[in-house]
């Protein structure tokens, strides 16, 4: 399970030339081994939601944000019917962020920004979920709300070069004010760590 993931990965993000069809059928063997591994309910549970978090990253690189959207959607929900609401927390967060991300890439804005707040209100002390919202409220043309949110996320970071020369270029005296800096959104900084914990 662990090697088929590992494969998926090395073929969908490091090796060149990139292969998404063969990481896609490594990460679809990953996802049936979770399923037959020798585990308890709950950790088998959290295993094919993560490894289906992991296939849709393939999805994502492959152009089909539908499907990776379908295939985070679908991790959360199974987590959230079959494990306890105490368990795996951080996991979850992760879950959130990428249908977050992914939300933001298919032009679903006020959808992304409730999930961002939301994921806010679980950790206000997670810099990126501070910067992805400022990026998508400058989307959105508040200005003011994107300078705020950029402001938190250097007050509660450690110093980040970055978020000083990214939230400045939101001031409406600025000349750069009406082009976005994509970085922070850009769902291919994918969240993978929860993939292989457990």
């Amino acid at each position: 399970m662990t090697t088929s993931y590992g494969l998926a990965m090395l073929h969908t993000r490091f090796l060149e030339p990139r292969n998404h069809e063969l990481a896609l059928a490594h990460q679809n063997n990953a996802i049936a081994l979770s399923g037959a591994a020798e585990q308890d309910r709950v950790q088998v549970t959290f295993q094919q939601a993560f490894h289906r978090n992991g296939l849709a990253l393939i999805e994502m690189h492959r152009g089909d944000l539908a499907a990776a959207r379908r295939l985070v959607e679908d991790g959360i929900a199974q987590v959230d019917r079959e494990i306890p609401a105490s368990s795996f927390t951080v996991h979850r967060t992760q879950l959130v962020h990428n249908r977050a991300r992914l939300l933001s890439a298919l032009g679903r804005l006020p959808e992304a920004h409730a999930e961002y707040s939301r994921l806010l209100e679980w950790d206000p002390n997670y810099l990126e979920y501070w910067a992805d919202r400022a990026a998508l409220v400058r989307r959105l043309g508040d200005l003011e709300a994107a300078l705020a949110d950029y402001d938190q996320g250097i007050a509660v970071s450690p110093p980040i070069a970055e978020l000083h020369y990214t939230g400045p270029t939101c001031s409406p005296s600025s000349a750069g004010c009406g082009r976005l800096r994509t970085t922070s959104t850009d769902v291919s900084n994918w969240n993978l760590n929860c993939t292989t914990a457990g």
